[in-house]
C-alpha cells in the first residue's frame, strides 16, 4: 500500500534475474566475482586510509590491494540457493 512503487521486482520475485544479467556484464568486461569469501581485516597505510583487504575462503588465505578505494557491503541474500 504505497503511493508510488519503491522497489525493483525482477521476473520471478527472486534475485536470481537482477544476479544472472550482473554476473553476464561483469564476465564480459573482465570483472572477476569471489563468492563464499569472508573479510577478515580491513589494512590500513599510516595515514589510516583502507589500502588492502585480507580475506579468507576455503582455508587459503588472500589480500586484495586497493587501487582506488575499497567498496565495503554486508547484508543478508534471501532465497540465495
Amino acid at each position: 500500500g504505497h503511493s508510488r512503487k519503491r522497489a525493483l521486482i525482477p521476473e520471478g520475485h527472486t534475485g536470481t534475474e537482477v544476479i544472472t544479467k550482473f554476473s553476464a556484464l561483469a564476465d564480459k568486461i573482465g570483472i572477476p566475482v569471489i563468492t563464499n569469501m569472508k573479510a577478515e581485516e580491513l589494512v590500513k597505510d599510516k595515514d589510516g586510509r583502507v589500502v588492502a583487504v585480507k580475506a579468507i575462503s576455503g582455508g587459503k588465505e588472500y589480500t586484495f590491494n586497493a587501487k582506488g578505494g575499497v567498496v565495503l557491503a554486508t547484508g543478508g541474500f534471501g532465497a540465495n540457493a
